[in-house]
This record gives structure tokens, C-alpha cells and sequence, in this order.
């Protein structure tokens, strides 16, 4: 989580989509998607989980999220929701 926050950062004007797990070490799923939106509160977000479908940990998926994958990913459903979330 803290490295694609400073990946964020350096690369800001280009990045339109961010796909990101929901547990990392150092900073998990939920804390890096909050504080990309305070940087941009309008950057798409795609979570990744194993956790069941509309949970965040314990706590409802936060408002904004553009997509949730749930592992095991296949490659066309990562496709398609990325494809989703950025024509949104």
C-alpha cells in the first residue's frame, strides 16, 4: 500500500485506474483507497479480495469503489472489470 501510494504520487497525471488488494502489509487495501481519494476524489479504484462479496474486512465497502474482484482472479474477469471501470 505505502509504495502505490508513492507510485501514485510520482505518476499522478497518468494514472486512471488503481487495482489494489484489500490486505498488504504496512498499509492495507482500505487505508490506500482513502487516501487516494483524498488526493483525487475522483480515481478509480478496483479492489481485490478473498474476503465474501461486499464486505470490506468487517465493515461495507467504502463508496467510490469501482470494482471488486474476488479470488481466484481469471484474467478475463480482471479484463472486464478494469475495461468497466474505466469507461465509467
Amino acid at each position: 500500500g505505502v509504495e502505490a501510494l508513492r507510485a501514485y504520487d510520482k505518476n499522478r497525471d497518468t494514472v486512471q485506474l488503481v487495482l489494489t488488494d484489500m490486505v498488504m502489509p504496512g498499509m492495507g487495501g482500505r487505508e490506500l483507497y482513502e487516501e487516494l481519494r483524498r488526493r483525487n476524489p475522483d480515481i478509480r479504484v478496483v479492489v481485490m479480495t478473498g474476503y465474501a462479496p461486499g464486505k470490506w474486512g468487517e465493515t461495507q465497502l467504502p463508496e467510490g469503489i469501482a470494482g471488486l474482484l474476488e479470488k481466484p482472479l481469471a484474467m478475463s474477469r480482471v479484463a472486464k472489470m478494469v475495461r468497466k471501470a474505466l469507461n465509467r
